[in-house]
């Protein structure tokens, strides 16, 4: 979840593609469903993780576009990747639909320049043809990811540690930092 990839699904809707996202639980199970609805109204259908393949495999069987967030092993088992220097888990499901569907990854961010200003870049497609596996395709949308987290560090927003051994979100915050309620 780097910078506002809600804002450039939003362009790419206004461009005249239908874009489908995966959206599961959110920081609290009464979240879900307003964060779905308001995805709704800027024309992204979510796909909940419990469908499984089948809804993205028809969003590509009509050339729809499909957006999803690669950087955190949430819901499905991932491939082992080096992030930021460390061993990760990471989603395999970019490279697995592309190696099965034959479509492309595009790795895309939004990223905030200015206050009210922001800059869309689409990396080169990636064509799972020309990868010999799953895991070296998930591997090269690992280093994109970390390329752009280095470069907005401050626009990343991860919800959970990463790694094994991370401090646990629930541990109290450092003096001065700002608290989390939960409602």
């Amino acid at each position: 979840h780097l910078g506002n990839w809600e804002l450039a699904a939003v362009v790419v809707a206004h461009w005249g593609y239908t874009l489908h996202a995966v959206a599961g639980v959110q920081l609290s199970r009464w979240l879900t469903g307003a964060v779905r609805e308001t995805k709704t109204e800027l024309a992204i259908h979510t796909v909940a993780p419990e469908d499984g393949f089948r809804k993205l495999l028809r969003a590509l069987e009509h050339n729809d576009l499909i957006a999803l967030m690669v950087d955190g092993d949430i819901f499905s088992h991932g491939t082992p990747v080096d992030f930021f220097g460390r061993e990760l888990q990471f989603p395999t499901g970019p490279g697995v639909l592309a190696q099965r569907t034959g479509a492309l990854v595009i790795c895309g961010f939004c990223e905030r320049t200015a206050p009210g200003r922001f800059r869309i870049t689409m990396e080169p497609a990636l064509d799972p043809a020309a990868f010999p596996d799953t895991a070296s395709l998930t591997a090269v949308v690992a280093r994109t990811s970390e390329r752009h987290i280095r470069e907005h560090v401050d626009q990343w927003c991860i919800f959970r540690p990463l790694w094994e051994g991370a401090p646990s979100a629930a541990a109290e915050p450092a003096a001065g930092a700002v608290r989390r309620v939960e409602a």
